[in-house]
């Protein structure tokens, strides 16, 4: 990461050249030391169009650059032509990792944060903006050339001119340059560093200018996978990049992981996104700064967003930064607030870790990060509580004389001197020990461009910069209506018991809004939601519920629902609960006993019977306990010296999914039966804490037994009253074929312990809401259009199914009912996101019945259903 043995060849030996030149002081933009972010922003993204090498055929309006032939139009490989891009510092070498990483960050910068970034001039100053952000339009003249340089899956150039032979040269321009070693060859690729970064930079350009160009951002992601194909065949370090002279990297797995998440994004292919979990476990940390040795920061932020943890080395890496804040009393005001860890590059390196800060604080609403951020950014703009600028052309003492050839050959002659560039920054004089810092002596001279350690600029200086200054141009300057919470949301006591207590429910909002904190059950997905206007998020819970039933041993998740939340603050928005002890439930009027075993006999209300099962037929070796009846002597809940089922469920290896039940039927045949309109499971159940199984529902028409269900865990010792919706359940993920859950044709209800282990869970007091056994013969038939109704049941005059329009709009919808004639039989309006319909008063005959969803006056699909007798 140190460019000090890197780049001593890049420095242009200008000591004659000064002497031949007059030196023309640099105006500086009339603004104070006040935060003039929009200002800084523009002027260091407008730093790269004083980078743009010559294109074939076409002039790329760098601003140095008034004639053609356009310098190093001809560079190219084997014929491919590689012309344009951006040249890497002061000189007219384009080197691949650092172009890589600049092009990667830059467009990083622009993807978290892009309300702050303007359209104030087209890519080739027109004077007019056209529509794309500025920053895009810079970028694009280098994913230009990455396009050109990813030849295909088995060809990449990584570098193009001889670094070497370039930096020998004194006081040539670009178009001596050009005309010395034209045409330029290239060094191709041999490993998956360089590769990465272009694979992760063009795919990021595909998915951020696919509004502004479809054609072009396709062009960007077939390169990117190109790129990507080439790493994954050369999973190593590039030659060039690990021993060569000009640029290394330690790593190639950090790359490779910012690739796979970007053409995740870019193409939603799961493979992409394994890869770059893989390789992102693989990156480690850096212990230094983000740069083009190491970009596991950038590709840590994406994965989170993407519900991937990844940000622990990360994280760690900028805490470390943190502590690297040079605060000694005796420390030189030149680096004094300043994170320093090198002796040259430092002012790149607190860009860096600044923008590593921001994306650090967007995850997890850490203040200290934002405050980090804001510090490093101001000391090397020279913004207050700092007086020192490093960045040509802005601020306080700002540099005027930058490393850069065309600058001060081009530069001078037409007085269009180049601006916007950060400089390396101040370097210490005699020894220097990175613990301490502040024991060594320290210069800095922005007037002198031979004095390359102060005043080198590069693509890789500026790149991380935009970005840190893009985020406190968003923070600062949010757009209206944005919500911010000052205090996160919290509930307590942590374990609450309902019993006896009740749930303190907290947050504060920087404004007034109208906010909701919604309660879910983990176990239950019981529902509870509490609302209310202003800056004060305030509730008490007792354990009530608009949907479902909590119970007591399980988890309860809290989430604040407010309009515009601040993304940095999402992490403020969540809490976590859980209740050690529920006040019981009463029965419903309408649910229906199934059993409560006071009988003493293994036969249900129903005239059912329990049996046990196991996967010994799939080939394991799970097996299960005879059941037992056992009186308990619990009282506290009130069924003292009353009856529970009790069976010890034993899982064992063997099987796909070991798995060891006990189940009971709806009839003493145990054949399958509509269960009616029948609408949630109600039990009391006591196990051993921790334990965990799945109430399932058999359905014949599921060959693979993926029946579907509802996971219960057991979180304390106690009796508890669970309630399970029945449209909580679902398939598992391991299903071969997924089938629309059928209340009916349903053949028992299972109660499974899955996995290795044995639990021995006792069962109590099994209702189910709304049964009514084989209330009316009803099989539905294929639909014409979308499925959206599973679950199709009819009871008496009430027919209900569970509605799912299956990515169309959730609103404006109608539901109409036909007889085989095409006769109007019923309609009705479905409320706005209704997931159960009911449809009740309904007069239907046996016959042959069709069920329409119409929005807009079309009908979007139909369902074709037999009523028979009963």
């Amino acid at each position: 990461m140190d460019r000090t043995r890197l780049n001593l060849s890049r420095r242009l030996a200008v000591g004659a050249l000064a002497s031949m030149l007059f030196v023309q002081a640099m105006p500086t933009p009339a603004h104070a030391q006040s935060a003039d972010y929009k200002t800084l922003h523009n002027l260091l993204i407008r730093f790269y169009g004083y980078q743009r090498a010559g294109e074939k055929g076409a002039d790329n309006k760098n601003p140095f650059y008034s004639n053609s032939p356009f310098p190093h139009s001809q560079d190219n490989h084997n014929g491919q032509d590689l012309s344009g891009g951006w040249y890497d510092a002061g000189d007219f070498v384009k080197f691949g990792l650092p172009l890589g990483f600049s092009v990667y960050t830059l467009l990083k910068g622009y993807d978290v944060f892009p309300s702050a970034y303007d359209d104030l001039d087209s890519w080739n100053y027109s004077g007019k903006p056209d529509g794309i952000p500025d920053i895009l339009g810079e970028v694009k003249v280098a994913t230009d050339y990455l396009i050109k340089a990813v030849i295909s899956d088995r060809v990449v150039v990584t570098d193009v001119g001889n670094g070497k032979q370039d930096h020998q040269q004194l006081s040539e321009s670009g178009y001596a340059n050009s005309q010395r070693t034209s045409p330029r060859g290239a060094t191709v690729n041999t490993g998956a560093d360089v590769a990465g970064l272009y694979a992760a930079s063009l795919a990021l350009m595909s998915t951020l200018y696919k509004k502004h160009n479809a054609t072009y951002a396709a062009l960007c992601l077939t390169k990117a996978q190109q790129a990507f194909t080439f790493g994954l065949a050369n999973r190593k370090l590039s030659a060039q990049q690990n021993n060569g002279e000009f640029y290394s990297t330690k790593y190639f797995a950090d790359k490779m992981a910012a690739a796979g998440v970007e053409l995740y994004r870019a193409t939603g292919q799961q493979s992409y996104l394994n890869h770059a979990i893989s390789f992102q476990q693989q990156a480690g940390s850096h212990f230094f700064a983000l740069g083009y040795g190491h970009v596991g920061d950038l590709s840590a932020f994406e994965l989170k967003r993407q519900g991937v943890e990844a940000t622990s080395t990360w994280l760690s890496d900028v805490n470390l930064a943190m502590t690297r804040v040079v605060t000694a009393a005796n420390a030189s005001p030149l680096i004094k607030g300043a994170f320093i860890n090198a002796d040259w590059g430092n002012a790149r390196n607190a860009s860096a870790v600044a923008f590593s800060a921001a994306l650090a604080f967007m995850v997890t609403g850490n203040e200290s990060y934002r405050t980090f951020a804001q510090s490093q950014t101001h000391w090397v703009a020279g913004m207050s509580p700092f007086n020192q600028s490093y960045i040509v052309g802005f601020g306080p003492k700002a540099p005027t004389e930058p490393h850069h050839r065309n600058d001060q050959t081009l530069g001078k002659q037409s007085g269009k001197r180049l601006r916007g560039g950060v400089v390396s920054g101040p370097t210490p004089t005699g020894n220097f020990d990175a613990s301490k810092p502040e024991n060594s002596s320290w210069s800095f001279n922005g007037n002198n461009a031979s004095n390359y350690k102060n005043t080198e600029v590069a693509l890789d200086y500026n790149a991380a910069m935009v970005g840190a200054v893009a985020f406190l141009r968003d923070y600062h300057n949010p757009p209206p209506g944005l919500i911010r919470v000052t205090q996160p949301l919290t509930a307590a006591p942590g374990n609450v018991n309902l019993e006896t207590g009740k749930l303190a429910i907290s947050a504060s909002l920087e404004k007034s809004a109208a906010w909701k904190v919604v309660l879910t059950g983990a176990t239950s997905k019981a529902v509870k939601t509490f609302s209310g206007t202003g800056t004060s998020v305030q509730a008490q819970w007792a354990g009530e519920s608009d949907q479902g039933d909590f119970m007591g041993g399980e988890n309860v998740n809290l989430k604040l629902d407010i309009p515009q939340v601040a993304a940095y603050h999402l992490s403020r928005t969540t809490a976590q609960a859980f209740i050690t002890d529920m006040k019981k439930q009463p029965f419903k009027a309408q649910d229906v006993l199934v059993d409560n075993f006071n009988g003493g006999v293994i036969t249900n209300a129903l005239g059912g019977t329990w049996s046990t099962f196991n996967d010994k037929d799939a080939g394991g070796s799970s097996y299960t306990n005879p059941l037992t009846l056992a009186p308990t002597a619990i009282t506290k809940d009130g069924e003292n010296g009353s009856n529970a089922l009790s069976a010890r469920l034993i899982g064992a290896s063997g099987a796909t999914h070991p798995h060891a039940g006990i189940r009971t039927t709806f009839n003493a045949a145990g054949s399958a039966v509509s269960l009616g309109s029948a609408s949630s499971v109600i039990f009391d159940v006591k196990a051993a804490q921790g334990d965990t199984f799945y109430v399932e529902l058999e359905q014949p028409g599921i060959t693979d037994k993926a029946y579907y269900r509802a996971q219960v865990i057991i979180g304390n010792t106690n009796w508890n009253r669970v309630r399970l919706p029945f449209s909580s359940f679902e398939q598992p993920a391991w299903r071969t074929s997924p089938k629309p859950l059928n209340l009916g044709q349903v053949a028992s209800l299972r109660f499974t312990f899955y996995g290795i282990g044995n639990i021995r869970p006792y069962l109590n007091n099994i209702h189910i809401e709304n049964l009514n056994i084989g209330g009316a013969g009803i099989r539905s038939f294929s639909s014409a259009g979308p499925s959206m109704v599973s679950g199709l049941s009819l009871n008496g005059s009430e027919l209900a199914y569970s509605f799912s329009p299956e990515g169309l709009p959730n609103d404006g919808w109608s539901v109409e009912i036909r007889d085989i004639f095409g006769r109007l039989v019923f309609s009705r309006e479905i409320a706005s996101n209704q997931t159960r319909v009911r449809l009740q008063g309904l007069q239907t005959g046996s016959g042959l019945y069709f069920l329409r969803h119409v929005r807009g006056g079309v009908a979007e699909s139909t369902l074709r259903f037999m009523v028979s007798p009963k």
